[in-house]
């Protein structure tokens, strides 16, 4: 978001708001597991601060705020109508823990507002000028506490070059066009034309139909703030991290994978890229060069934290793990060399040898949305593998090495890590209650997302109806009732036995699902 505007001027986040969205990688309990694993001690996600700068609408505070309510949460945004959005939907929600406040970073101070524990700037970054990007360090420098965990997301070079090449051509093709969304599909519609040339050179028709599919995939509205926006600016990672040392930062993570994860790469890469860098940052540049990457999410604390530069596995037993992997086939093969083959929230293949970690992805798979601790996963596991005549003589050894693998595939997409646990049920109780929060994303869009990343696809009008109802006023049967009798009302419904054999039925499959991706609540 641009902060560079007076608040008397017409604010493009006014005209046009930017979509609301929720952002797993900016959960307090999961920025203070990437710290707790290099050695921090952050504050707990149930007793901290939490400050979001270009917070929007409020979606992603509300959605922190209504899990942990003896927390604080404050977010700032320039744009009067997103602040109003927010503390509308907050006073929807109850909330009484979290404040929005339509201000300029630049006015932001210590004494009007304190320091805080965790402070997240998703989409600004990129999009302000120098000055205020100054400002924005400034402030991670003077309002985080000393064991304070910074979020930042910015574009970065070399990847962000391609999207440039994107980027000129639609801004040159709308010069003039001052109508928002006229202003997109135009965009848009260009750079669809420009893909489908044949007499262009082929690499760059490549280059636009990878930047145009990835293009086509974002709202309108964020196109217009994102690509279409006056300044936009990308970095190199290494001057990134450089300014922030200047403010007192450094380098402790990146939010959607860890820097330890270097085995991702073949071994003769990883073998070159260590003997070339100097420290973590210079690989971080190294791997971005070679991956053509277009954008960060890095975490920032204060220089003068002491950081554990090499992640030991053992420092997982601490902390509850979720997991957003299917399996391919229902049945694990224990036989030696055998691979279970699993697909993360991307549907990308993920192909796993050891026989321990096989079963305890599998036991995740089963948990649906809820947490167990490493150490319980371990032994639910090792339960498995007794009954299958598996023993081992060293249980640790190979706890050890799930460890470790756990921590490779660690990403949103795939494995997360925590260092709390949500209080839903995995049961339908006898008056079954959707969470608050859950049947207010029902109200008001198709897709309800809950504390470990489930998605909830809600376009079926039923299941909408349903998580309306879940208020815990109604058993089983009155919920059998009043779905049949809401639905009969608005359909013609010829076989009424049959009907309600199907209805039940159905409901009883939509609560035990509700039950297991963790919408229910005591």
């Amino acid at each position: 978001m641009q902060e560079n505007q007076n608040l008397s001027e017409e604010f493009s986040y006014d005209v046009i708001a930017y979509p609301s969205q929720i952002l797993l990688q900016t959960h307090p309990t999961h920025l203070a597991a990437v710290a707790k694993l290099y050695g921090m001690n952050p504050a707990p996600a149930d007793k901290c601060r939490v400050l979001e700068l270009g917070c929007g609408t409020g979606t992603n505070l509300n959605w922190q705020a209504h899990g942990f309510p003896e927390s604080e949460f404050v977010g700032i945004d320039l744009a009067q109508n997103h602040i109003v959005e927010a503390k509308q939907d907050a006073e929807e929600l109850g909330l009484q823990n979290v404040s929005f406040f339509q201000q300029d970073v630049m006015e932001i101070t210590e004494k009007t507002f304190g320091k805080f524990d965790y402070i997240i700037a998703h989409g600004l970054y990129s999009w302000v000028p120098d000055f205020v990007r100054e400002k924005v360090l400034s402030l991670y420098d003077g309002l985080l506490n000393a064991e304070g965990i910074g979020f930042i997301s910015y574009n970065v070079y070399p990847g962000a070059y391609r999207r440039r090449i994107m980027m000129d051509m639609m801004k040159f093709h709308t010069r003039g066009i001052e109508t928002p969304i006229e202003k997109v599909k135009k965009g848009i519609g260009f750079i669809e034309f420009l893909t489908e040339q044949t007499a262009q050179p082929q690499l760059n028709r490549e280059i636009l139909n990878a930047e145009f599919e990835n293009l086509v995939k974002y709202p309108l509205e964020k196109i217009y703030h994102d690509e279409l926006a006056e300044v936009s600016q990308p970095f190199y990672f290494t001057e990134f991290i450089a300014d922030a040392e200047k403010h007192n930062l450094k380098f402790l993570s990146e939010s959607e994978n860890l820097p330890t994860q270097k085995d991702n790469f073949p071994e003769e890469i990883i073998q070159a890229f260590e003997n070339i860098s100097r420290n973590i940052v210079e690989y971080e540049q190294f791997a971005d060069f070679l991956e053509c990457r277009r954008f960060r999410q890095t975490l920032l604390c204060k220089k003068d934290v002491v950081l554990e530069t090499k992640i030991n596995p053992s420092k997982l037993k601490d902390l509850y793990i979720s997991s957003l992997l299917k399996p391919t086939s229902p049945t694990i093969d224990l036989s030696p060399d055998s691979f279970k083959e699993f697909l993360n929230f991307k549907n990308e293949g993920i192909d796993v040898g050891h026989n321990l970690t096989k079963v305890v992805l599998a036991n995740l798979v089963n948990l649906g949305a809820h947490l167990n601790t490493f150490n319980e996963l371990i032994e639910k596991a090792n339960e498995i593998l007794n009954s299958q005549g598996i023993l081992y003589e060293d249980l640790e050894q190979e706890a050890e090495i799930t460890a470790s693998l756990l921590l490779q595939l660690y990403s949103p997409n795939a494995i997360g890590f925590h260092t709390g646990k949500p209080d839903y049920l995995d049961y339908v109780s006898e008056r079954p209650i959707a969470g608050k929060f859950t049947r207010w994303q029902a109200k008001r869009g198709d897709l309800a997302i809950n504390f470990c990343g489930a998605a909830l696809n809600i376009q079926d009008d039923s299941i909408r109806l349903l998580l309306n109802l879940l208020d815990g006023t109604r058993t089983r049967e009155d919920l059998i009732k009043d779905l049949v009798e809401t639905i009969k009302s608005n359909n013609e419904i010829a076989d009424d036995e049959n009907f309600l054999t199907q209805m039940t039925a159905k409901l009883d499959r939509d609560l035990f699902i509700l039950a297991k991706m963790g919408f229910l609540v005591g």
